[in-house]
């Protein structure tokens, strides 16, 4: 038998987030820094508008990817986007024995909830 059981009262959401760590607000801080202010330069308020928009999404995007991620309807409502995702790094630490590198995700994930 080649088919697997599924459960077809289960319902998958894809959600999509943005991973926050301190090496990625040190670069975003530094980006700005080091930014044009040629961005407000113009008369014109809209086009000052639309550069700036542009370039802080563009920054955004850079700095802060979008990552997706499936949450089913089995999980328990506290499990949110983010703690999937430290889930799933501390689970790949702990097959791979690092135990240690697992406590940090650990320790977080148990903060968070």
């Amino acid at each position: 038998m080649d088919n697997p059981v599924t459960d077809k009262g289960k319902k998958h959401t894809s959600l999509a987030f943005r991973e926050r760590s301190s090496s990625q607000r040190s670069l975003t801080l530094r980006g700005l820094e080091a930014s044009d202010s040629n961005l407000v330069s113009s008369t014109d308020l809209q086009e000052a508008w639309d550069n700036y928009y542009s370039d802080a999404l563009a920054r955004l995007n850079q700095n802060y990817p979008l990552r997706t991620i499936t949450i089913t309807s089995k999980d328990p409502p506290f499990i949110t986007p983010e703690i999937k995702r430290m889930l799933r790094l501390k689970n790949r630490f702990m097959r791979n024995g690092k135990i240690e590198k697992a406590d940090a995700p650990s320790l977080r994930i148990a903060k968070t909830i």
